[in-house]
C-alpha cells in the first residue's frame, strides 16, 4: 500500500520531480564515474555500481529514461573509462559495448516495470472509482427501492421455496388489517386465509405455476381483511431465479375494490337500462298488436324464431337478443295504416298493397332516434327485402343486406305462412319449410333457411304460444 502511495505522490509531483530527479541522476551518474575512476578503473571496481543511476532513471522517468541512461552509463564506464586508470589501459570496442547493450537493457526492464506498476496502479484507481460509483448507484437504487417498498400502495411480498413471508410491504396493514410483523416469518398460508374459501384452491394452483417458473399476471381474488370487511385485489406473481433455478416468490396485490364496486354498479345500471329498454320495446309490441289483433302474437313468435336461428348460426348471444329485439317490434310501422286495411278478410287492392310495404320505412323512421345497442331500426326497414333484390321497401339485394335482417325476413316468412291471417287460414309448419326451402338462396338467406328447417326438422322447435 506504501508502494501505491509513493507512485500516487510521485504522480501527483511528476513535474517537479523531473525537475530534480535529472540534475541528480546526472550527478549519481557523474559520481560513479569518479568513483569507479579513482579506484582504478573497470579493473579494480565492477560496473554495476552504474545500476543504481539506471535503475532510479527507469523508476522516475520510465521506459526512455531507463533506456537513455544505460546507454549513458554504457558510455561513461566505456571508452572515458580504462581497464587500469595508472597505466592508461583501455578497453576493447567489444567489452564496452556489451556491457553498454547490458546497462541499456536493465535500463528497459527498470523502466517497463515502472510504467507498467503505474499502469497497474492506474487501472485499480479506475477499478476503484468504478466500484465506488457502483456501490453509490446500488445505495441509491436500494434506497429508492426501500421507499417505494415502504409507500407502495399495492402489497408487495416475496417469499423463499416453502413460502415462507420473507418480506411485506406496510401497506398490507392499510389493505387487510395486518401489521408486516404479524406475517413475516409465517407461511404464506396465513395470507392466504384472506382468501374466500373457494378461491384457495386457484390460489395455491398459481402458486405451484410460479414456483415451475411460470408467471401469473392479473388473477382476481375477493379478499377477506382482518376486519371482516370484503375487497377485490389483482394478483400478480413471478418467480425470483438463482442460478436459473427458483429460489422464491416476488407477488404483488393491487386493490381493486373501487374499481369492482364502480363495474358492479355499473353492470346493475346497465340492467336497469336494459330493463327500461324492454319494457319499452313491449310496450311498444303491445301498440302494434293493438291496431292489429288478428295476428296477436305474431311478433313474440318472429322474435323467439329470429333469435333461435341467430343463436343456431353460432351468433353471439348479445347481438341475437338484437335480433329479437327488432323481431318484436319489426311491423311497428303498421300504425300508421288504418286499422280496417290491417283486418280486411278479403283481398287487399293495389293501393292497399301499396299503402301496406309502407309499413318498415314507417317502423325506421319511428325507430331511427332510439339509441339501441343493436341495428334495430334498420333490421326493421331491411325485413320484407330479398337476396334478389325482389324485396321492399328499397328493392336491396343480399350483399347489401346485415345478416340479422336476412335471419328476421324468413321468421317472419315462416311465421306469416304457419299461422292464421284475416284472409286466410293457417297454412302449417310444413308449407312455411316448403316455402323457404324452394327460394332458398333466390329470395332467403341461405343459411338462415337451413338453421331455420334444423330447428323444425331435428331439434323439435315450436312457434311460441
Amino acid at each position: 500500500m506504501d508502494t501505491i502511495r509513493l507512485f500516487e505522490w510521485e504522480e501527483k509531483h511528476e513535474r517537479v520531480i523531473r525537475l530534480v530527479i535529472i540534475p541528480v541522476l546526472f550527478l549519481l551518474l557523474a559520481g560513479v564515474y569518479f568513483f569507479v575512476y579513482t579506484t582504478g578503473g573497470i579493473k579494480f571496481v565492477y560496473s554495476h555500481s552504474m545500476y543504481v543511476p539506471i535503475l532510479l532513471a527507469g523508476f522516475f522517468l520510465g521506459i526512455k529514461g531507463g533506456v537513455a541512461f544505460g546507454l549513458l552509463g554504457g558510455i561513461v564506464l566505456g571508452p572515458f573509462m580504462p581497464i587500469e586508470v595508472p597505466s592508461r589501459e583501455y578497453q576493447d570496442t567489444i567489452n564496452w559495448v556489451y556491457r553498454a547493450g547490458i546497462f541499456t537493457l536493465v535500463g528497459f526492464l527498470g523502466g517497463a516495470s515502472a510504467d507498467g506498476f503505474r499502469a497497474y496502479i492506474r487501472h485499480l484507481k479506475l477499478l476503484s472509482a468504478n466500484l465506488e460509483t457502483t456501490n453509490r448507484d446500488l445505495q441509491r437504487l436500494e434506497e429508492h427501492y426501500r421507499l417505494s417498498f415502504q409507500n407502495a400502495s399495492d402489497i408487495i411480498w416475496t417469499t423463499d421455496n416453502d413460502l415462507t413471508i420473507l418480506e411485506i410491504s406496510p401497506s398490507v396493514e392499510k389493505m387487510l388489517g395486518y401489521a408486516p410483523e404479524e406475517l413475516v416469518g409465517s407461511s404464506l398460508a396465513k395470507l392466504v386465509k384472506s382468501l374466500q374459501p373457494e378461491s384457495i384452491g386457484r390460489a395455491m394452483n398459481e402458486l405451484k405455476d410460479v414456483l415451475r417458473g411460470k408467471t401469473v399476471s392479473a388473477s382476481v381474488y375477493q379478499l377477506v381483511a382482518k376486519d371482516g370487511s370484503v375487497k377485490y385485489g389483482e394478483f400478480s406473481s413471478s418467480p425470483i431465479k438463482r442460478d436459473d433455478k427458483v429460489a422464491g416468490i416476488v407477488s404483488v396485490i393491487r386493490d381493486i375494490t373501487d374499481r369492482k364496486r364502480g363495474e358492479e354498479q355499473l353492470a346493475e345500471t346497465f340492467m336497469k337500462v336494459r330493463k327500461s329498454l324492454d319494457a319499452t320495446v313491449a310496450v311498444l309490441a303491445a301498440t302494434v298488436e293493438a291496431r292489429d289483433p288478428y295476428t296477436a302474437g305474431h311478433h313474440r313468435r318472429v322474435g323467439d324464431l329470429a333469435r333461435t336461428i341467430a343463436l343456431e348460426m353460432a351468433m353471439p348471444g348479445d347481438l341475437a337478443d338484437g335480433v329479437f329485439t327488432a323481431g318484436i317490434i319489426h311491423d311497428l310501422g303498421k300504425i300508421s295504416i288504418p286499422a280496417e286495411i290491417l283486418s280486411k278478410p278479403g283481398v287487399l287492392t293495389d293501393t292497399e298493397r301499396m299503402l301496406i310495404k309502407t309499413h318498415p320505412q314507417s317502423g325506421y323512421d319511428l325507430l331511427k332516434n332510439i339509441d339501441f345497442p343493436w341495428p334495430v331500426a334498420r333490421m326493421v326497414l331491411e325485413h320484407h327485402e330479398r337476396m334478389d333484390g325482389s324485396g321492399y321497401p328499397n328493392g336491396l339485394t343480399g350483399d347489401q343486406l346485415l345478416p340479422e335482417s336476412r335471419i328476421l325476413a324468413v321468421a317472419d316468412v315462416v311465421e306469416a305462412i304457419a299461422s292464421h291471417r284475416p284472409y286466410r287460414p293457417a297454412l302449417g309448419i310444413d308449407a312455411a319449410l316448403e316455402e323457404i326451402t324452394e327460394k332458398r338462396g333466390v329470395l332467403y338467406d341461405p343459411d338462415a333457411v337451413d338453421a331455420c328447417v334444423r330447428l323444425f326438422r331435428e331439434k323439435n322447435y315450436q312457434l311460441v304460444d
